[in-house]
């Protein structure tokens, strides 16, 4: 493979590369790659290795027609193809907008893909990059086949400062801590996955991948609370759309539909076969006890 030379090499001649999928003297690239998850894997991996990223015109409306400098206009009538705009807007534009955490060398690594039987895949490209304290994880399987295993230990490089060959462990090359938990998200599917960085420091990444399935982890963030262990092991590797709200759904205070009770007094059982007592008003009481006090002076005077 180029790239395991050229680190081999001397890793700085990445940054010289300029990265295409088509130019004028070969097909377009929608023809070689067609518009599907092979596509949008190349395009991935041209927009996040070192050097630089050239799509050719027409490429991202999915134009058939080559164009060059000998074209004054294009000859074909051609209309944009809006569910590839659609997926560059999804997958590959928003890794663009991070071209930082991608375009250097200092921090670059390209990991082996280790099979079942301990042979390594050569149809994956697996590599990382660190840019201050962002981190960037891209997979690309290159092949119309099913494949998985573990990513542990990246190619050899060249230090320059010794002159040696040199290889760093996944974890070493991201940087990670060896204690808790570090989360990340996918920018092909949007979905977070949870990880153990002690299982990262000492076994590597288990990943499968479909024929041409790529990802790019990125947004990492660590954690150390010991409730994570308990969503780590329900989710075994899987991916969701908000750890946030997974952590709220196992831990968090579930709301209630709160029902205000309204209490209605019934009224009284009539008795049958009797009148309902009667209340005397203040005012008629008043009256009778003044007509008592008039007959008892009437009386005495007698």
């Amino acid at each position: 493979m180029a790239i395991k030379n050229t680190l081999e090499f001397d890793p700085q001649i990445l940054k010289r590369y300029v990265n295409f999928m088509s130019n004028p003297d070969e097909k377009t690239s929608i023809e070689q790659f067609g518009n599907g998850d092979k596509y949008f894997g190349v395009a991935t991996v041209l927009s996040t290795l070192p050097g630089l990223p050239m799509y050719s015109h027409g490429q991202v409306e999915g134009f058939t027609e080559k164009y060059g400098m000998e074209f004054r206009k294009p000859k074909m009538d051609e209309q944009p193809n809006e569910g590839l705009i659609g997926g560059h807007d999804w997958k590959i534009f928003p890794i663009l907008h991070r071209r930082s955490v991608f375009a250097d060398v200092e921090q670059f690594f390209l990991y082996d893909l280790f099979t079942a039987n301990g042979s390594v895949d050569e149809n994956v490209f697996a590599y990382s990059n660190v840019f201050n304290d962002e981190r960037g994880l891209v997979l690309y399987n290159n092949r119309f086949a099913d494949t998985r295993g573990w990513i542990k230990i990246s190619a050899a490089y060249l230090d320059k400062g010794t002159g040696d060959l040199r290889q760093k462990s996944l974890a070493e090359g991201l940087s990670l801590p060896f204690e808790g938990y570090v989360i990340f998200k996918d920018y092909v599917t949007h979905f977070e996955y949870i990880r153990s960085c002690e299982e990262l420091w000492q076994k590597g990444m288990y990943v499968e991948l479909h024929a041409y399935q790529h990802h790019v982890f990125m947004d990492w963030r660590f954690v150390d609370d010991e409730k994570w262990q308990t969503i780590h092991d329900a989710l075994n590797g899987a991916g969701v759309a908000s750890m946030q709200r997974k952590w709220e759904e196992i831990f968090g205070v579930k709301e209630e539909k709160v029902v205000e009770e309204v209490k209605v007094k019934k009224p009284r059982k009539k008795a049958v076969g009797k009148r309902p007592a009667t209340k005397k008003s203040p005012a008629k009481k008043t009256a009778s006890k003044k007509a008592v006090k008039k007959t008892e002076k009437k009386s005495a005077s007698k």
